[in-house]
């Protein structure tokens, strides 16, 4: 039986996505986060709300390995071959200016932000939803730099 938040995604994000050949892989929900993943041949996109800790919703996209989503054991697996990416750094790439207000970081907010996140992927990311993954060296300065700045632990 779908969760609410797989039937608030299905209304208000799969509608702006379908057209790319988008189905439902799976869906999983605990007590830390609701996540359900799309997919079509070339492109895994990976919606969740983390309620718990975060109360934000997040978009990872992902380029698939033979239709399927890559798995990563370790972070360092994941650095070595960066198949996925936030969606906030396309959009921030792209120059879309989003900020989570506390207004938004809020479940009744979820329709509205799934319908402005599945508007820009629509039209401002076709070429990763079709498979074209050239912006991906960009996208991975953003991340390095982002990386840059997280303070080390000893």
């Amino acid at each position: 039986m779908p969760t609410n938040f797989e039937t608030l995604c299905k209304k208000y994000f799969l509608p702006s996505i379908v057209k790319y050949g988008f189905l439902k892989d799976s869906a999983v929900s605990d007590v830390w986060a609701d996540a359900v993943k799309y997919k079509n041949s070339t492109t895994g996109l990976e919606v969740s709300f983390e309620e718990r800790e975060y109360n934000r919703l997040f978009i990872m996209i992902y380029r698939l390995t033979e239709a399927e989503f890559p798995k990563h054991s370790t972070v360092s697996d994941f650095d070595a071959n960066p198949n996925r990416f936030d969606l906030d750094d396309l959009m921030a790439l792209r120059g879309c200016d989003f900020e989570y207000s506390a207004e938004l970081r809020q479940r009744k907010a979820l329709p509205k932000v799934l319908t402005v996140f599945g508007a820009f992927l629509c039209h401002q990311a076709k070429d990763v939803l079709t498979g074209n993954f050239s912006i991906l060296p960009e996208i991975q300065k953003i991340i390095e730099a982002r990386a840059k700045n997280i303070p080390k632990q000893n």
